[in-house]
């Protein structure tokens, strides 16, 4: 008798026992995963690729508009402890928009963000209002959410004191002015 066959006729009692034996010995199961894991480093990767299809119509099918709206309110609850009324009631107040680089929810969909997200002080948990996702990284990456930093920055981007002039005219013509370049800021059409 093959494998697969004894696991059909089989099947119910041993997935049974592998429900059983995973309740009853979790650290074997974690060291065990943890070993394959390293064992099969690509698994996840090739998986996904092979079945990116399949993933699709699965998304599709259980992710529909309304669910990924339940969704949205439910992690922003739990994460925040935000209803929907008090998100709605902030993204009033901020008109809609980033309330650093001004873009509305339409113009950030054009990007890879998917809606505003909920910035918070991560130190005191205190929530100051809603940002794209490229300025909650940018505020938490590269200022460390520091407003002395910040300050310095500002005072950097304002300073009189310069060291030349550069060529505008070769960096438009390379796409590395105006967000052309990989390290620029979205743009604000």
């Amino acid at each position: 008798m093959t494998s697969k066959i004894y696991y059909e006729k089989n099947k119910e009692n041993i997935l049974q026992y592998a429900k059983k034996y995973r309740k009853e010995n979790p650290e074997k199961v974690k060291e065990s995963y943890e070993q394959w894991k390293k064992e099969n480093p690509n698994y996840f990767k090739k998986y996904h690729e092979k079945n990116k299809e399949k993933e699709k119509e699965y998304k599709l099918k259980y992710n529909k508009d309304k669910g990924k709206e339940k969704s949205k309110w439910y992690r922003i609850k739990k994460k925040y402890n935000l209803s929907q009324e008090q998100w709605e009631n902030i993204y009033n107040k901020q008109n809609g928009k980033c309330f650093i680089c001004q873009r509305t929810e339409q113009q950030i969909k054009k990007t890879k963000s998917r809606y505003l997200a909920v910035d918070h002080d991560h130190k005191t948990g205190k929530i100051r209002g809603l940002l794209c996702t490229y300025c909650n990284r940018t505020l938490t990456q590269f200022f460390q959410e520091t407003p002395e930093i910040i300050m310095r920055v500002y005072a950097y981007l304002t300073k009189e004191e310069h060291y030349g002039i550069v060529n505008i005219d070769y960096l438009i013509k390379t796409k590395r002015h105006n967000n052309g370049g990989s390290n620029s800021p979205p743009s604000k059409k």
